[in-house]
């Protein structure tokens, strides 16, 4: 009988959850960020054996940047300075996918309408608020700032669903 009344409920929060446009529009924003950390594991491993410093001059010849540039030169010769670099490329591209991971799962369960991926958003998204406020203060950022109300409209938002569900 319990199990009857708990296919009610989810049918209800299914149907309810239906007409909720930011769920949806929840998700999608976590399963583009989670596109974006892919592309950009998948460019640091691109540098992956390579002379960056190399590379990088090949890109600014590209884009025809001044070769006499002065932050062109200081980037070349702050990449030139790297030491370890496929090192610590293979970490950064690591994290890339692990956050890419983090974000895909979110975004999948949400649109999904899965009840543990409210809880699990909430969660980590609420744990990497620490995060982007020491960053805010670190180096400020007016995208910084943004992102952070962002996401505390997100857990706000969400709390308020999962309360809802739970009356």
């Amino acid at each position: 009988m319990d199990f009857l009344r708990a296919n009610r409920h989810d049918a209800a929060v299914s149907a309810q959850a239906d007409s909720d446009p930011w769920l949806r529009l929840i998700a999608f924003f976590k399963l583009v960020k989670s596109v974006l950390f892919v592309a950009a594991g998948v460019g640091v491993l691109n540098f992956f054996h390579q002379d960056v410093a190399g590379r990088l001059q090949h890109t600014l010849d590209h884009l025809h940047v001044d070769p006499d540039n002065r932050y062109a030169q200081m980037l070349l010769v702050e990449v030139g300075k790297m030491t370890d670099t496929n090192l610590k490329l293979v970490g950064l591209s690591l994290v890339s996918f692990f956050y890419a991971g983090l974000f895909g799962t979110e975004g999948v369960g949400l649109f999904l309408r899965k009840r543990w991926a409210e809880w699990f958003v909430v969660i980590v998204t609420g744990s990497l608020l620490p995060l982007e406020i020491y960053e805010i203060f670190h180096k400020f950022g007016g995208w910084k700032v943004a992102v952070l109300v962002i996401n505390l409209a997100i857990i706000a938002y969400l709390i308020t669903v999962i309360r809802r569900k739970q009356k």
